[in-house]
């Protein structure tokens, strides 16, 4: 994991209930119903950019002091009214701490906490840093100095570089809207996407320019757009009078907007993140104009544009728990919104109903499939691929031990009643025997005992887990591929 931000009373996240934003390498994603916060919550590296970057600045310059004056900083985040993010209450008191992960040697004596704390305004902002221990340092324009990434306190020095780092990591995020339009009037820019005339410009200059590297990394993207879309040739150019793009498919010449949206899409997402080069790019529904068979994969291509990964929101319980390795959910609670691992969220048959899982039946999908983990569910997705029985069936993790232990009859019986009379439902778990022919773990038979009492079908592994289904031979002979279905994870046969 790079870092955690946990939000207090920022937008719909409530103090009492603080939202924690983790970013680690990979994919993570928010899943939730309409107007349930998730994308307030994954527009924050936007909205509070400059604030964050004003602050890395002031470390890389040494400058700490100026951080513990008297009334503090002026906020400078873009927004129309800077009280858009206080939570919609009396007497908020918004907050927000940045944790970066400390390594084993970066533990002792080192900043382990930035609380970056707003008045009620929102037009000013203090900081406040804390050790490991957790105890407040002393305010910095009492005598404090910074050499390089060493804080000077009083007699104590602290390691302020994996602050610093995060801070950077999290200035150099790319957000990416909902709304996605290459074609509009002007040059202009949609949150951190360059849209218009301005985005057409962009990309015939690295595509015609005298930059070798730009001229390639076009070619780049070309290629990417190519395959999603399937086609055997793809030529993308700036038509002459700068204000659409030319796309000739297949030797067949289109007007961009002749395409329709997902196809402008990628162009559009892959280029801003091409000439960008974030950190990490945070993207809300990325399944917006895709047909699902399109959706995981670009996301995976996505994923090639930036450093560390992709974390997105979205309303598909499908694209969310098939791409992510950590997926979280949104819901409202109250006056608030509440972020809970995937595994952890309470009445889950109600939650995926708000979700519209039950309506899926109407668009042909007829089937939920519970794996027991989370690394389960991409291996899932893929052996239902070779069948083509991906696109009829929900696959859902039981979260390990915490489902798949016999004693959640009643959690199992509403995903029985989710299904609705016509739908099927079906189980795989690992048996985690100790030995080969040895019985299954108690709480896996006693699962299964559940299961059949419900009717539901499941099937226990006779080997300990999917993983031992593969041998090192057919990972290097496949280059790893089957290895990153299985959740990256090396799976040896014993």
């Amino acid at each position: 994991m790079i870092g955690k931000v946990r939000l207090y009373d920022y937008r719909c996240f409530r103090r009492e209930a603080p939202a924690t934003l983790e970013f680690s390498k990979g994919f993570t994603s928010f899943v939730g119903p309409n107007n349930s916060g998730k994308s307030a919550l994954i527009r924050f590296p936007y909205e509070m950019r400059n604030v964050i970057a004003g602050i890395a600045d002031q470390m890389t310059q040494g400058t700490w002091t100026n951080l513990a004056n008297q009334k503090g900083w002026n906020v400078s985040h873009g927004l129309y009214e800077p009280a858009e993010i206080l939570c919609e209450r009396n007497y908020p008191e918004c907050s927000i701490d940045f944790e970066p992960t400390l390594s084993e040697g970066e533990q002792v004596l080192s900043v382990a906490k930035m609380r970056v704390t707003f008045d009620q305004t929102a037009s000013f902002y203090c900081v406040t840093l804390f050790d490991s221990n957790g105890s407040e340092l002393p305010p910095l324009n009492q005598g404090a100095s910074q050499t390089d990434n060493r804080l000077t306190v009083g007699s104590a020095v602290y390691t302020v570089g994996p602050l610093r780092k995060f801070l950077q990591f999290l200035r150099d995020i790319q957000y990416v809207g909902p709304f996605r339009n290459a074609i509009n009037e002007g040059a202009g820019t949609h949150f951190d996407a360059y849209i218009g005339t301005g985005f057409i410009a962009q990309w015939n200059q690295w595509k015609t320019g005298p930059n070798r590297s730009q001229n390639r990394a076009i070619q780049e993207v070309t290629e990417d757009v190519k395959r999603l879309i399937g086609a055997d040739s793809l030529e993308i150019s700036a038509t002459a009078d700068g204000k659409s793009l030319q796309v000739v498919v297949d030797r067949r010449p289109h007007k961009l907007q002749e395409l329709g949206a997902g196809f402008s899409q990628m162009v559009l997402i892959l280029a801003n993140a091409l000439i960008k080069k974030p950190s990490m790019i945070v993207i809300d529904e990325p399944e917006l104009h895709l047909h699902p068979s399109l959706q995981n994969e670009f996301l995976t291509t996505l994923a090639n544009y930036s450093a560390h990964g992709v974390m997105f929101a979205t309303h598909s319980i499908g694209l969310a728990r098939q791409a992510a390795d950590q997926c979280f959910t949104v819901q409202r609670q109250g006056q608030g919104s509440t972020v809970r691992p995937y595994q952890r969220t309470p009445q889950l048959a109600e939650f995926l109903g708000s979700l519209g899982i039950a309506g899926l039946q109407e668009l042909g999908w007829n089937t939920i499939l519970l794996v027991e983990g989370v690394n389960d569910v991409r291996t899932a997705q893929a052996l239902l691929r070779l069948y083509d029985k991906d696109h009829c069936t929900v696959v859902l993790p039981l979260g390990g031990d915490a489902m798949a232990n016999g004693k959640r009859d009643e959690e199992l019986s509403e995903v029985k009643r989710l299904a609705g009379t016509d739908g099927k439902v079906f189980a795989l778990v690992d048996s985690e025997r100790e030995m080969a022919g040895g019985p299954a773990l108690k709480a896996r038979q006693r699962f299964s005992d559940s299961c059949d009492m419900l009717e539901i079908k499941v099937c226990i592994t006779e080997r300990r887990a999917i993983e031992n289904y593969l041998t090192q031979q057919s990972l290097d002979v496949n280059g790893g591929q089957e290895a990153r279905l299985f959740g990256g994870e090396s799976a040896v046969l014993p």
